[in-house]
């Protein structure tokens, strides 16, 4: 239905003989190589100026290189479409890297749908004379959509499939309407779904903050990991061996910090200091040195091992000189 008046352009009647060429291959089931040679054509309008000169209406071609590249674009979609549906049964099981290049083929499909369809539909004439055309643009632009799980607008492509459809023919009708109701379907399980899953989510309640600590030999800090912690909603109980730090989060406390420490601190001296990240509890040592480790016996039970060495010593000692 598009006709090209050969002599414009060489550029033009190059094109013209590759998209006979692709559709000869489409016919022969040789969707790849037609694929290729629509693709040919399009990088060849695009790199020409033809285009540019028709829409600023330097030429004479009543927008026959509109036509031809719309043209274009639906053929390769096409082609596109038969390609992956012929490859369909084999990549249900693919890799992840073949599901992936499988979804790239959908997304040129679509976008290829698209861009034919803005080209004729801003075009008054083509439009008025294209319906059909139009009707299985936008028939494959919502498949390929629905395929994209892009439901929404598959449903609004499938509408103006049905809009388009002006030859009376019921049976189609029906069939396109079908395809309306599924992606409405589909539509509300995505809009249930993600209600559900942020109910779950909500279900799960807050977690347990985490912290982490380090020090020098005057302060032992510890680094409580929650953002935007606000003073109402911490407890922190310094005493001279012990910590109990208490975080409330969403209703529930949570118990972030409690034991004995390795060694004593100065309480007086201890401070809280509030961050957008983190809270920090310097805990001021009263004795200057380096702690093994923030909890446990430590200090104390390091002095108990060297009790017991010195009184192993002075009982050696005691029996050497008896003897």
């Amino acid at each position: 239905f598009f006709f090209l008046n050969m002599d414009d352009n060489n550029i033009s009647s190059i094109c013209f003989n590759l998209l006979h060429q692709g559709d000869d291959s489409f016919v022969d089931d040789s969707f790849t190589k037609s694929i290729e040679c629509y693709t040919k054509a399009l990088d060849k309008l695009s790199s020409s100026s033809l285009n540019e000169e028709e829409h600023n209406n330097k030429n004479s071609n009543g927008g026959q290189i509109q036509h031809l590249e719309a043209k274009l674009l639906s053929h390769r979609a096409a082609a596109q479409w038969k390609l992956l549906s012929a490859h369909s049964t084999t990549t249900a099981a693919a890799n992840a890297a073949a599901k992936q290049e499988e979804v790239s083929s959908y997304e040129i499909l679509v976008q290829d749908s698209k861009r034919a369809i803005d080209i004729v539909e801003k075009n008054e004439k083509i439009c008025s004379q294209n319906y059909s055309f139009l009707k299985n643009l936008y028939a494959r632009y919502g498949e390929g959509l629905f395929v994209l799980k892009r439901y929404h607008d598959a449903l609004e492509a499938f509408r103006q499939t049905l809009k388009y459809c002006r030859d009376g023919n019921s049976e189609e009708r029906v069939f396109y309407e079908g395809k309306c109701q599924a992606a409405l379907r589909e539509e509300q399980a995505c809009v249930i779904e993600e209600k559900r899953l942020q109910q779950a989510g909500r279900k799960k309640g807050p977690t347990m903050p985490k912290y982490q600590y380090y020090q020098n030999d005057t302060f032992m800090t510890i680094s409580i990991l929650e953002p935007n912690v606000k003073e109402s909603n911490l407890v922190v109980d310094f005493k001279e061996r012990n910590i109990k730090v208490v975080l409330t989060k969403e209703g529930i406390d949570f118990t972030v910090v409690y034991g004995d420490l390795y060694d004593d601190i100065i309480v007086e001296k201890c401070k809280i200091k509030y961050q957008s990240e983190k809270v920090l509890l310097k805990l001021r040592k009263k004795e200057k040195h380096e702690w093994h480790e923030l909890f446990g016996e430590g200090k104390a039970s390091d002095n108990d091992s060297q009790k017991l060495v010195d009184n192993k010593n002075t009982s050696d000692e005691k029996n050497g000189s008896s003897s």
